[in-house]
């Protein structure tokens, strides 16, 4: 750590975490789901309900995942090193 308390390797590391979990987010698992919906009786009324929504709630959060990230770059981006 520096004068400051500042733990740029922890950062640098938990930025990394960011990174692979980014990547991982689908891997192809959605477009599995949209075969699924098609299929005769994939679901009740009440389920398409829940999966509606979930879809819906991950759309929104994925929304926050990218308005966050690009907070995250400007902000660095804005550092005076001098």
């Amino acid at each position: 750590m520096d004068e400051l308390g500042h733990d740029i390797d922890a950062l640098e590391e938990r930025i990394k975490v960011a990174i692979e979990d980014l990547k991982s987010v689908d891997s192809g698992l959605l477009e599995a789901v949209l075969e699924d919906i098609r299929r005769p009786g994939w679901t009740t009324s009440a389920e398409y309900v829940f999966a509606f929504g979930i879809t819906e709630t991950l759309i929104e959060h994925l929304g926050v995942v990218r308005r966050l990230q690009g907070t995250l770059i400007a902000g660095a981006r804005r550092v005076s090193t001098s």
